[in-house]
């Protein structure tokens, strides 16, 4: 990383996790990329959670409301530093569901990684799809990035404002707080009709294990009852914000491509392949992520990159 590229962590906890593990596990993968300019705010975003637990220096402790679960905690970190005097090229956004979803991309953080989300610029993370296209609230939400791990330049979260897209109160207004109707808990997908017949179906299967669209649904998926309706419709809620999140950024001109694209750029030697690489992903980003994912591909690129490599050092040895 560039010593002009300056980085800002915000880090929301929930569950009491003996020694925050998922947040020294980050900050130590931060200091092996070699950045010594990094500011951190813990945000705790519920009351009785013991003292944090990290080597990082400079860190603040700021007290979330969970309103709108790991978004508004972000919202409430992003203000704390801010109001501290950070202006950080790049902000790091997690939290505690790291090591559930995200220990994967965690050795993908690094100085490449980082230099590349403030110059390219775009947002990194881990990219999931739906199987087709898929519409939220009038946005393209077919591909996006989880919210557990998700590094964003500074002029990309002033561009989109708020972290939370859909706060509590109009979360209520589309899906209800009370338990749905029986027909609802026979037909899981009427329970989020508000929010697309597409979307609701597959957040549906997702959440209650009920469906065969999708590859894997979620480790806590449970059939919807009076007793699972409040942890399931909160689950939605951070759905939505994680996927509307994703779109608003691509909507004010910032691409969300995968943390391993930005791995594989990082690996390239200085050539033309990694100049071209680059201005195609610059110029077509949506199909550059695509294309990231299929397998095979990083490995011909960096093939090709090394090829040309070579025959520029033996070309210099005769020449020299």
């Amino acid at each position: 990383m560039t010593a002009r590229t300056t980085l800002a962590i915000v880090y929301v906890r929930w569950s009491e996790q003996p020694g925050d593990a998922p947040l020294s596990m980050l900050t130590d993968q931060i200091a092996r990329a070699g950045t010594t300019s990094t500011a951190v705010c813990v945000v705790d975003n519920r009351a009785g959670l013991p003292p944090v637990t990290t080597n990082a220096p400079r860190v603040a402790i700021a007290v979330g409301n969970n309103s709108a679960r790991e978004f508004s905690g972000y919202d409430q970190g992003v203000r704390c530093l801010r109001a501290a005097g950070s202006s950080p090229d790049v902000w790091l956004l997690a939290n505690d569901r790291l090591d559930a979803y995200g220990l994967d991309a965690l050795a993908l953080l690094s100085d490449h990684s980082l230099e590349l989300a403030a110059t390219l610029p775009c947002a990194l993370g881990q990219v999931d799809v739906w199987p087709g296209r898929v519409q939220l609230l009038g946005f393209d939400v077919s591909p996006w990035a989880r919210s557990n791990l998700l590094l964003v330049p500074d002029r990309a979260l002033r561009s989109v404002g708020s972290l939370v897209s859909i706060d509590a109160r109009q979360f209520g207004a589309l899906v209800t707080e009370s338990p749905p109707e029986p027909r609802a808990m026979r037909q899981p997908a009427r329970a989020f009709e508000n929010l697309g017949e597409t979307w609701s179906t597959l957040a549906a299967e997702w959440l209650t294990g009920t469906g065969s669209r999708l590859r894997s649904h979620w480790y806590k998926a449970a059939p919807i009852e009076p007793s699972t309706w409040p942890e399931l419709r909160a689950k939605a809620h951070s759905i939505v914000n994680e996927q509307l999140l994703s779109a608003r950024l691509r909507r004010n001109g910032t691409p969300v491509l995968p943390l391993s694209l930005a791995a594989t750029m990082g690996s390239l030697p200085s050539t033309g392949v990694r100049a071209i690489t680059s201005a195609t992903i610059r110029r077509w980003p949506a199909a550059a992520a695509s294309v990231a994912r299929t397998r095979g591909v990083g490995r011909v690129v960096r093939s090709c990159a090394s090829v040309e490599s070579s025959i520029r050092a033996g070309v210099r040895g005769v020449l020299g």
